[in-house]
């Protein structure tokens, strides 16, 4: 047999995940080559990841990639309505994805058989299936090749006296109505830093330390502040990293408090920049000229950052849910919850119907696999057979005379800055105001960073990348998709962010 890995489509990089695990990964690895075709008509014919203990990077044929988004931004284009259901459905199977746990969630696990807990496995991988089957197409329609964002920039450029003026009304005309669930999140902890500055004596003890605060502050307080907790742990996780404790809140006021920034200014700010930006969109369709068809489309691409925020919600709740399932069946199976994760579901139901475990194979899966799909193929491969899949795909070079990058602008501006690789939280240590944060990719986890950068250059881009959302939440000037800049970049290194074309340029080293 000769596998589609061996082919002639040059692989290319899709996604480098540092809090991804084979357990999650197997549903999308495998939905994009064998269930996607169910709902949109076309599917990967080919991707892989590689997996090292709980990160992975992911892989997929160039032409392939292409040849998806291109299929699926004419199948929107043709009928809006179908990109308006990706949204509508992705809201809709998230909140499904939310209640089928319910149906176990808090009861006593250790009580239930091995084949029943084989069961909850399965189902929870059914219903999450389902949820991709519309929120994998939004990813597709950008994410590893810009088909989506081309389009419309194609459409702007005819309507518009240079490609500045296009690329300005791009990102006012792709601007969401609505906060993403993180912004929201943002509003809520604003609301509760309103009520704590309301109250003087509680105010002051936001100078103290998070274990002292917790200590003396009123138990109304303490109380608003559990609340929120319990309603918005899940934004700051990651998919296997779960959520902090109600510490990370304490801390979070702390810092807030120490800013001097008042909180009800900034609710009201974000509030208003909100209606500006909607006020200054409908303004703008009007000015241009955008015909009915155009501006369904632009909503369609603007949502698709919300319900990327929504369904990404859904499945951190979800997963923390079911991983008390996998801890159990560690517990019974002798494995650590690296071992578990990174075992493919069948595999995991085989060795819960009879209790024979290969425990070398395990330890060697949770160490370093990789994961191949085609349609109707899945195979997981270690040792030296993973090692040489690995050298075949990765392939990227850097020219060490590049002096530009090319990508797209997630949020425009222009600026100069000091260069700051960050790949975990952290790389807070090193990271000043000001600087330029430079990423594979962005997650929650490093949002505080964010907040403080210059600008934020990545390697991975799309519509629904985290660093695009944030990055236009915060204004900060962004520029996503440029494949090569932690390789080409350095800490120290000073680049210009010209993020109204897209491109970072080196100035000195």
């Amino acid at each position: 047999m000769k596998w589609l890995y061996q082919d002639d489509d040059e692989w290319m990089p899709g996604e480098d995940l540092p809090e991804m695990d084979l357990f999650l990964a197997q549903i999308w690895l495998n939905f994009y080559v064998n269930e996607m075709g169910k709902t949109c008509g076309i599917s990967y014919k080919k991707n892989l990841g590689i997996f090292r203990g709980l990160g992975m990077r992911s892989y997929y044929g160039q032409t392939d990639s292409e040849n998806v988004a291109v299929f699926l931004v004419k199948k929107i284009v043709a009928d809006p309505s179908f990109g308006e259901s990706i949204n509508r459905n992705i809201f809709l199977l998230s909140d499904e994805l939310v209640a089928s746990t319910e149906l176990w969630f808090r009861q006593n696990l250790s009580e239930k058989s091995n084949a029943e807990l084989a069961g909850i496995i399965r189902d929870h991988i059914a219903v999450h299936t389902q949820l991709y089957g519309w929120g994998g197409l939004s990813n597709a329609t950008d994410l590893y090749s810009p088909e989506f964002t081309d389009y419309l920039k194609r459409y702007l450029r005819g309507k518009s006296r240079s490609e500045d003026d296009a690329s300005r009304h791009f990102i006012a005309l792709s601007t969401p109505d609505s906060f993403s669930k993180a912004a929201l999140e943002q509003l809520a902890f604003l609301k509760l830093a309103i009520g704590i500055e309301n109250d003087p004596s509680q105010r002051d003890l936001f100078s103290e330390d998070a274990a002292s605060i917790m200590q003396k502050i009123k138990p109304s307080v303490a109380s608003m502040i559990e609340r929120h907790w319990r309603e918005y742990k899940c934004i700051p996780a990651l998919f296997n990293q779960f959520q902090p404790g109600m510490d990370y809140y304490y801390s979070h006021l702390k810092e807030f408090f120490a800013s001097g920034k008042n909180a009800s200014e900034e609710f009201e700010r974000m509030h208003s920049e909100l209606e500006s930006k909607v006020r200054t969109k409908k303004e703008l369709m009007a000015r241009l000229g955008i015909d009915a068809k155009h501006e369904r489309l632009f909503e369609i691409y603007a949502n698709f950052m919300i319900s990327k925020s929504y369904r990404r919600y859904a499945q951190i709740i979800s997963l923390q849910r079911i991983d008390s399932v996998l801890e159990e069946i560690g517990r019974r199976l002798n494995l650590s919850r690296v071992e578990v994760r990174n075992t493919l579901a069948p595999d995991l139901y085989k060795m819960l119907e009879t209790g024979v475990v290969d425990y070398e194979l395990a330890a060697e899966r949770a160490r370093y696999n990789v994961l191949y799909a085609e349609t109707g193929f899945q195979k997981q491969f270690v040792g030296e057979e993973a090692k040489e899949i690995e050298k075949m795909v990765e392939k990227v070079k850097v020219d060490a005379g590049l002096k530009e990058l090319k990508g797209q602008v997630a949020c425009m501006g222009k600026v100069s800055g000091v260069v700051k690789i960050v790949h975990t939280p952290q790389d807070a240590a090193k990271f000043n105001a000001g600087d330029v944060l430079v990423a594979i990719s962005t997650n929650p986890d490093i949002v505080p960073l964010m907040k403080k950068a210059s600008a934020i250059v990545t390697e991975q881009g799309g519509v629904t990348s985290h660093a695009a959302i944030v990055s236009r939440e915060l204004g900060v000037p962004c520029v996503i998709g440029t494949k090569i800049a932690t390789k080409w970049l350095k800490d120290g290194d000073i680049v210009e962010v010209d993020a109204t074309r897209g491109i970072v340029r080196k100035l000195s080293s």
